[in-house]
Parts: structure tokens; sequence; C-alpha cells
């Protein structure tokens, strides 16, 4: 297994890897998501109690907003503030999670290159020294992207909406444009970020954004296309799951479940950044004996 992991990899095989790993190394990784979720969906769901959500059956779930009347309709649109609250802070414990999933998924993959046996709880003590660079680092990047998308939305907005005011046709235009190309620049400097947590995690630097930087040269295009095959595949995975919560509404059982098969899914991209990390560490390497090679020649 080693001899075919420890070489440079194309587009199909990161991906062909991606999932011989998850097979073969099913158990670990589920186990791993399994530890770190349990506490994390306990706290989301006092944390949704506490806010006023429902146990089952929301009020809006879709059988109840079926046969509503035109007032019911309009209670429905009079969301509880305490209500949206509670659903942001539920989120909260998925921050402080990620980088021990990341991170305990990432060691998996390491061990599964050296074709070396994993066992989950092993490998989330590997991580937790670990954890709070790891914290620090996602939380920064979190921040980063978030700033960088919000102030392309709000540039974008205020062009289109300056543009409408002299053609609406054109307005309309340059808004998917602008959609478009935000979306790829976005995307490509994500890519270029993403490998912050194995970088984080393996070689002792934080926040890791530079060093994923430098990982992801000359291979971001390559990375993006992964990434959106690898995101739409998942999207998949969650809207398939998710259908039986339209008849549960914001209840929470729907949101736990939710969240649930959500980091199910995230498995695969969790074990696809551990993958192109070693890929691109790999890569640099050669590149470094290559460049000490030409310059021992001249």
């Amino acid at each position: 297994m080693e001899n075919k992991f420890q070489q440079p990899l194309s587009f199909g095989k990161i991906l062909d890897q991606t999932f011989r790993i998850i097979r073969s190394y099913f158990k670990p990784i589920f186990l791993i998501t399994f530890y770190v979720m349990i506490p994390v969906l306990a706290l989301q769901a006092i944390i949704l109690a506490l806010s006023g959500h429902a146990m089952l059956i929301a009020e809006d779930s879709i059988q109840n907003i079926w046969s509503a009347t035109v007032y019911e309709l309009e209670m429905y649109e009079e969301y509880s503030f305490a209500n949206v609250i509670g659903q942001y802070l539920s989120y909260i414990p998925l921050i402080f999670a990620t980088p021990l999933l990341v991170g305990g998924i990432s060691h998996v993959v390491k061990r599964a290159r050296a074709g070396e046996p994993a066992e989950a709880v092993e490998m989330l003590k590997m991580t937790m020294p670990r954890y709070w660079p790891l914290l620090g680092s996602t939380l920064l990047f979190g921040i980063i992207v978030f700033g960088i998308t919000f102030g392309a939305i709000l540039i974008g907005g205020v062009l289109t909406a300056i543009t409408a005011l002299v053609s609406p046709v054109f307005a309309v235009l340059l808004g998917i444009l602008l959609f478009i190309g935000g979306a790829i620049g976005i995307g490509l400097l994500t890519v270029k970020w993403m490998l912050y947590l194995p970088a984080t995690l393996f070689e002792k630097v934080a926040p890791g954004l530079g060093k994923s930087w430098r990982l992801t040269k000359r291979q971001a295009w390559k990375f993006f296309g992964i990434y959106i095959i690898l995101t739409i595949l998942s999207s998949i995975i969650i809207g398939m799951f998710q259908l039986p919560t339209m008849f549960l509404g914001s209840s929470i059982v729907s949101y736990l479940w939710t969240n649930f098969i959500s980091l199910i899914s995230s498995i695969i991209l969790a074990v696809a950044w551990a993958v192109m990390y070693f890929d691109a560490s790999l890569r640099q390497d050669a590149a470094d004996i290559q460049d000490l090679v030409d310059t021992y020649h001249s």
C-alpha cells in the first residue's frame, strides 16, 4: 500500500485514493466522527431546547404549512428571535469540534499511506497536543473567508445597483458575471488556504495559511476541481438523507439529524484534504530536490 500512496497523484488518482482510504479505514474514520459528535450533538440539543425549539415536529413542518390558514402562515413567518439565536449558537460546538475531527482523520490518512493500522482513540490523542493551534487557525481561516465573501458581495451589489440605474438588462448580465467571477475567485483563494489544518497539524506551523499557499502552488486549479466534485457529491448525499426533515420542520431532532448527516458526508472532504496535503508535500519535496540538483549542476 505504501508504494501506491508514496508518489505524486493526478486528478483522478487523488479521488481514487480518497475513496479507497475511506473504504479501507472506514471503522476508525467513523469512530472518530462518532466520538467527536456525541458531545457536540448533546450541546446542540441543549442550546436548541433552551431557545424554544420543539423536540420532534415543529410548527413550520411541511404538513403544518400545507394545511395552515392564511393567519397561521403569517404566524409562521414571525419566527421567534430566540429560535434564530439558538439556531446560530448551536453551530458553535461544531467550530470547536472541527479541528479535532479533521486532525484525527488526517492521522488516519497518514497511517493509510504508510500501510499501517489506525485506532480512533489513538488518532484523537495524537491530535490533542495541536488542538489549540488548530482551533486558532480554523477561526482565522473562517474570519478571512467570511470577510472576503462579505466584501465581494457588498462590492458586487453596489456595482449592480449603480448599473441598474442606467440599464436594468445590463445590470442583470453584470450581476451574473460578477457572481460567477466572484465564486471562482473566492473558491480558488479558499483552495489555496484549505490545507492549513493538516499543515498546522503535521508541520507545527500556525496558522498554516502560508504553508498551504506554498503547497498549492501550481496545484490550485486541480484541487479546485476536486473540491467542486466532492462538494457536489456531499451535497447530494446530504440532500437525499435530509428529505425526512421536511416533515419535522425546525425541530431539535431535525437539526441534529441534519448536522450529523453533514458531518458524515464531510468525512469525504476531510480525507481528501489530507490526501491533497500529502500529495502537495511530496511534490514540493521533489521540487526542492530538483532545485538543489539544478543549483549543483549550474
